[in-house]
């Protein structure tokens, strides 16, 4: 499941395998990442919020993208991934993050909606391939309480989708 790090993460890939990166560079590279209902205006916004940010924090002396690509080309990549760790839940908090962190919650909850199908047909499987026997009814018992767990995590997601999008199933 993808998340903002993974995202910024990507933008530093390229930045890195392209010093001369454009931000719509950058920001195209964070979609490849964030690719549910995040617009590349959206991503835009976000590079150009962490720019402000790191020049706030004085990791920066100029809040533009160009001073943020340099400034990831000049420490490369696991020193600008540290410091994003360090500030992520301020990232986060930026009211442009707001789009990406909602992204990164989209992918997360189709991939819990999704992986719950295929457990679900994979408890089918094992329930009729369990043994009669007070043992095998004990197992089978035990494989539909879990399908029902699954069955209310689905929903759950479904109905975290529908908040988030108003469709479940998008």
């Amino acid at each position: 499941m993808p998340t903002t790090r993974d995202a910024f993460e990507a933008g530093i890939d390229a930045v890195i395998a392209d010093n001369t990166l454009s931000r719509g560079g950058f920001a195209d590279a964070i979609r490849t990442v964030l690719t549910a209902d995040f617009s590349n205006a959206e991503a835009t916004a976000w590079v150009d919020a962490i720019a402000v940010e790191y020049n706030r924090l004085t990791i920066i002396n100029n809040p533009t993208y160009n001073n943020l690509r340099g400034h990831i080309i000049a420490v490369t990549k696991d020193p600008a991934l540290a410091l994003w760790d360090a500030i992520q839940g301020t990232i986060n908090g930026l009211a442009e993050s707001a789009p990406a962190v909602r992204s990164a919650q989209l992918l997360e909850l189709r991939e819990l909606r999704d992986n719950a199908d295929a457990a679900l047909t994979r408890m089918d499987v094992l329930i009729a391939a369990e043994p009669a026997g007070s043992v095998g009814r004990l197992v089978k018992d035990q494989l539909r309480i879990g399908k029902q767990n699954l069955r209310d995590l689905k929903q759950n997601a479904r109905d975290a989708i529908q908040a988030l999008t108003g469709d479940p199933d998008g």
